[in-house]
């Protein structure tokens, strides 16, 4: 990095104490820049307006500060007042200017927080002046880590490293497949494939059927030769690799022993297929445009019964399933921007619809003694895991859907279901949740119970259970109960394998039985008992990692919360695809920017179980009266 600033400084000499940057590549409009160059001795001031120019100027000039002031416009010199321009020294920087050796129209591909990683390659930068080719390959290698120069000794060995692209850095960027189009010294494979760039779900439909091929090929070799059998045939090794075994979907065979012992765990054999396993539930596909607050509610549940009938299948969810969860997620997320404000509106009867409206339509039961268990990140896929386990002990279900109040954090929409009311409402403890148990008894003693009567617990699940540790179960006076059991939260944030994890531990978890023996002891005490959760989750990529320091007060994976609309806009700005997230129910110095899609605010690619934005499996959770004869 040190050869990138001495040439940053070689054109801000300090020589002057006043210098004009004419930024032609908004290279000053992104936080990671200013701070390098602030990091240097400089003060920066952007600025367009001449009025604002002027008292920067004059602001710097009458202060006595020490160091070189940097005037930055992105306009022409033209727009500052001259006598500014005749006490000052005038630059024009681009990028091109910090990297000489390539080509300047390939630079201008990438924006400023991707050209930054640069400043750590120069000392591998190249020594010769590149053409925009040479450039946008070298680029894509620094930047991306994709080695366009690889060679490959067979197609599968390509299908491989396209497939540990996508499971190291969650996908390629928008220009690489532009790129490939125009580009003519590259090896067939990267040309010839470019539809496996598109999608990783085009990918994984390659390499399922490829796969299917490969042992159907192997069946043919083993009829046509008896002793083949003790050979195992190439191609089905290459599908041993970590990076390929990921993308494939087992197939089904009618005896998995024909087949060499390595891919066995590959295969399914049909008969038990059909006599074993739970039913699939196949999610369908719909016209998501004219959907309204019902289907949505409906959709979100079948999203969970169907992934859950494949986890616990122990089978990858189909590549278009896959596609189709994204399309539907897309017209939800601009659904929700537009409709969520009419949600508060809506009565909490004959179900709540928002996570607030959960104690109103406690409070209309006639049942002497209630109970509310707050499963904390439970999404609809987890509670369709769940529920067979209930299932088998006698239980029953009256289900519904309930909207969690956005950003889907716990601190907001775990407050808003014990306290009973709109974010706005608890600002004073917007940020924690230390306050729970004091808004969930001022909820019901405003509902006419005595405090005695009411109890609330936290941090459930973790250790062996014993009746005695459930405090309403000591108290002969108890009437409400509400609690948090936030395992799934824990698994979901420690997650190694993504969801596959925290399917696997809250299996093992449901397994100690904590969850059946609260209930009975619930049951057994007389309670009406309601289950529901403050947020769901989901599998997310990384994007970058938004620094900007003090300026957001909320740093989530999926949301950041600022103080100011202000410093919002202008970190939409350098992150586009980001969602402005509004609501007259938060207090009114939130302003959240929320990651859209499958997408996080952590290392570029790195793939995390979250939550805290508008994903339909984070929103959409389950409401569900546990009922037992």
């Amino acid at each position: 990095m040190m050869n990138d600033l001495h040439r940053i400084q070689s054109f801000l000499l300090q020589s002057n104490p006043y210098y004009v940057v004419r930024d032609m590549n908004q290279l000053f409009n992104s936080p990671s820049f200013r701070n390098v160059v602030t990091n240097l001795g400089y003060t920066i001031h952007v600025a367009d307006d001449p009025i604002a120019i002027r008292l920067a100027y004059e602001t710097f000039r009458l202060s006595n500060q020490k160091g070189t002031f940097l005037l930055v416009i992105s306009q022409d010199f033209s727009s500052v007042p001259f006598d500014i321009l005749k006490s000052s020294l005038q630059v024009t920087i681009t990028w091109g200017l910090l990297f000489p050796h390539l080509n300047e129209s390939a630079l201008q591909q990438f924006n400023s927080e991707e050209l930054l990683q640069l400043l750590d390659a120069h000392a591998y930068m190249p020594k010769t002046m590149q053409s925009y080719e040479e450039s946008m390959i070298y680029l894509f290698n620094k930047l991306y880590d994709i080695d366009l120069k690889r060679y490959f000794s067979h197609p599968y060995e390509f299908y491989a490293y396209v497939a540990s692209c996508y499971e190291s850095r969650g996908g390629f960027p928008a220009q690489f497949k532009t790129f490939l189009k125009e580009a003519h010294s590259l090896s067939p494979l990267w040309t010839s494939h470019q539809e496996l760039f598109e999608s990783q779900i085009k990918l994984r439909k390659l390499l399922n059927q490829q796969f299917m091929n490969d042992v159907t090929q192997y069946d043919m070799l083993q009829r046509e030769n008896s002793s083949f059998y003790e050979v195992t045939f190439p191609g089905l090794s290459f599908y041993l690799r970590p990076e390929i075994m990921d993308q494939l979907t087992k197939l089904p065979v009618e005896n998995k022993k024909r087949y060499p012992v390595e891919i066995q765990s590959l295969l399914v054999e049909q008969s038990k297929q059909t006599a074993d396993m739970i039913p699939l539930v196949e999610l369908p596909v719909s016209n998501y445009q004219s959907f309204t607050l019902n289907d949505w509610k409906t959709y979100g549940k079948q999203i969970g019964q169907t992934r859950a009938s494949y986890l616990l299948n122990d089978l990858s969810l189909p590549v278009e399933t896959v596609e189709n969860i994204r399309t539907a997620n897309s017209q939800f997320e601009d659904w929700l921007v537009s409709s969520f404000e009419s949600l508060r509106s809506l009565p909490s009867v004959p179900s709540p619809k928002l996570s607030h409206q959960i104690p109103h339509f406690l409070s209309k039961s006639s049942a002497d003694k209630i109970a509310l268990i707050v499963m904390d990140g439970m999404s609809f896929t987890m509670w369709e895991v769940i529920k067979p386990t209930l299932l088998k002990k006698g239980w029953s279900f009256e289900e519904h859907s309930v909207f969690s109040w956005v950003p889907t954090l716990t601190n907001v929409s775990r407050q808003a279901i014990f306290s009973g009311k709109e974010p706005r409402a608890f600002a004073d403890s917007f940020s924690t949740t230390n306050k729970e148990a004091q808004l969930w008894k001022s909820f019901w003693i405003e509902d006419g119970y005595q405090q005695n009567e009411i109890f609330y617990q936290r941090g459930l699940g973790i250790e062996e259970y014993t009746t005695e540790s459930i405090l309403s179960l000591r108290s002969p006076y108890a009437r409400v109960y509400g609690c948090v059991i936030d395992v799934i939260d824990r698994f979901m944030h420690s997650a190694i394998q993504g969801l596959v994890s925290v399917f696997r531990e809250t299996q093992l978890w449901l397994q100690g039985g904590y969850l059946l023996s609260l209930l009975q002891d619930l049951h057994q005490s007389g309670y009406e008992i309601y289950l529901t959760a403050d947020h769901g989750h989901i599998e997310a990529t990384g994007t970058g990692r938004i620094n900007e320091g003090i300026l957001a007060n909320t740093k989530g994976q999926r949301v950041r919360n600022y103080d100011t609309m202000l410093i919002r806009e202008r970190t939409h700005v350098e992150h586009s695809s980001s969602i402005e997230w509004n609501s007259s129910g938060l207090p009114p110095t939130i302003y959240p920017l929320l990651a859209s899609g499958h997408s996080a605010f952590v290392t570029k690619n790195e793939r995390v179980v979250t939550h805290g934005g508008i994903h339909i499996e984070e929103v959409i959770v389950p409401f569900v009266q546990l009922i037992r004869e």
